[in-house]
């Protein structure tokens, strides 16, 4: 039996057709897949069956009923959640506040105990570290946000749970752990929808997958049996090779040959951490790995001048003079010519009220830069990393996630730092955009930029790192290069293991 089906959905934004033509069924008891690049209409598609958005056209099934949802609440009482990429949260609110929002009426009063239980078990489910119901949820780091806000949705008791591009923020542990509960769902005869742009991931889960394309359903395929070229094709209509993983490996002559560009000495998250002393070298990608928590975050943050207050030891920059320049702030980083990529491009990244323009030029405002070339740089970037918009003065908040993502990305590029600090940089970006990317990332390196680059994305580590430096426990656990960069190695320095 169906347990949702959608024919023939369109929906437009004045010219822009988000959805033309969309059809797709999730059987009961099972994991369908929805992939598609960057803007072609998944999102939109997402809020339509969550009854956020009324299409304009075409049918939604559900239980073999049409339906009409004029609101999120009518598509939970018929049993269909979704959980979104971005992290809706309520950061002055504790794990459990957050958890309860949008449960409770005007009258209603604080969640009795046997939410508390069912809350807690879900969290020990889903999180690999355990996550206090009484902590404020801005303590917590990204991914276990990410944790709270899919326990708040699976909390509704939903027969149909949407995830879209829901793991993005989450470590490998957690997200083993969510992907062994979707399991666990579908052997109940429930369904889930499961929308992301890492193949990998679909091949492991999905039972079926629909590609979408410029707003079209194209084809339903069985992810186990199609290739990832194959999958690549179908989602951009030409023929793409998958990703080689030799994109970066012969860029980099080696550290005999490079000189230190940014250092850091006896470096300590705390008192009883493991010193770091590091350099990263002219014209080399080097990887930051770890579970969550583990410092790399901390440490990437640091490179780039937002010292964490117990932070002790020091980071310095080599100028072009050789000269060397302690880090203590963003704006002594940026002076040094190293720019920083947040992960958070919501609360860190963009000004999302603003236009796509003013926010790819902020960094320019503390000189004069004349508007043509700023524009003409932008137009560059929009053609280089295919970022969809219909004209610049756009707000930015209006872009799907990924492009809003890209434009983050255009806007330190363009400035031209020796040093690129990323932290996860692709999440929520479409395949051949991370291909366009890795293409630049090698373009960029080629001139002797060097970029740190923190992922949660192993394959992408593998893929164009020099070096990958594993974290554990605040402090360096293990250092990886050249052919010795394996998925399952970095997985073992991860938990501790010996390499």
């Amino acid at each position: 039996m169906k347990a949702l089906e959608v024919k023939n959905l369109r929906k437009a934004f004045g010219e822009t057709k988000a959805l033309s033509d969309c059809s797709f069924a999730c059987a009961e008891g099972e994991i369908h897949a929805i992939i598609g690049e960057n803007g072609s209409g998944k999102s939109t598609l997402v809020k339509i069956l969550s009854g956020i958005f009324s299409p304009d056209g075409g049918q939604l099934i559900v239980q073999e009923r049409p339906v009409h949802f004029q609101s999120i609440v009518a598509a939970r009482k018929l049993g269909v959640v979704s959980i979104p990429q971005e992290i809706l949260v309520v950061p002055a609110l504790s794990v459990l506040e957050n958890i309860f929002l949008g449960r409770g009426g005007f009258f209603s009063g604080p969640p009795g105990v046997e939410f508390r239980d069912k809350a807690h078990q879900l969290l020990l489910t889903l999180s690999a570290d355990p996550i206090d119901l009484n902590t404020s949820l801005e303590e917590l780091p990204l991914s276990k946000q990410q944790i709270v806000v899919i326990v708040r949705a699976l909390m509704l008791n939903p027969n149909i749970v949407i995830l879209d591009e829901a793991t993005s923020a989450l470590d490998v542990s957690d997200r083993d752990r969510l992907f062994e509960h979707l399991r666990e769902r579908r052997s109940r005869g429930q369904s889930v929808i499961y929308i992301s742009h890492r193949i990998d991931e679909i091949q492991g889960l999905a039972d079926r997958l629909t590609v979408i394309r410029n707003g079209v359903s194209i084809q339903t395929l069985n992810p186990k049996e199609t290739s990832v070229s194959e999958i690549l094709r179908q989602m951009s209509g030409e023929n793409r090779a998958s990703m080689s993983g030799e994109v970066m490996k012969d860029s980099w002559k080696g550290k005999e040959n490079a000189s230190i560009v940014l250092r850091t000495t006896k470096l300590k998250f705390n008192a009883n951490s493991r010193p770091i002393d590091f350099q990263a070298y002219e014209g080399e990608i080097v990887g930051l790995a770890g579970l969550e928590g583990h410092g790399q975050e901390i440490f990437l943050r640091a490179l780039a001048g937002l010292r964490a207050s117990s932070l002790r030891g020091e980071v310095a920059a080599i100028d072009r003079q050789r000269n060397e320049v302690s880090i203590h702030s963003l704006k002594q980083a940026y002076r040094q010519e190293i720019s920083y990529v947040p992960r958070d491009r919501k609360t860190e990244g963009l000004f999302l009220k603003l236009s796509i323009k003013d926010n790819f030029a902020m960094p320019t405002y503390s000189r004069i830069v004349k508007q043509r070339k700023v524009t003409q740089a932008l137009k560059l970037f929009k053609d280089k990393l295919s970022i969809i918009y219909e004209n610049d003065s756009q707000l930015v908040g209006s872009l799907s996630g990924g492009n809003q993502q890209k434009v983050v990305l255009a806007r330190w590029i363009y400035t031209n730092p020796r040093v690129l600090l990323l932290n996860d940089p692709t999440r929520g970006v479409d395949i051949p955009t991370k291909r366009d990317l890795y293409r630049l990332f090698h373009e960029l390196v080629g001139n002797n930029m060097t970029i740190v680059l923190l992922s949660t994305d192993l394959e992408e580590l593998v893929e164009l790192c020099d070096r990958v430096v594993v974290f554990r426990d605040g402090g360096i656990f293990s250092e990886l290069q050249g052919e010795g960069i394996q998925r399952d190695r970095i997985i073992a320095a991860m938990f501790g293991e010996a390499i």
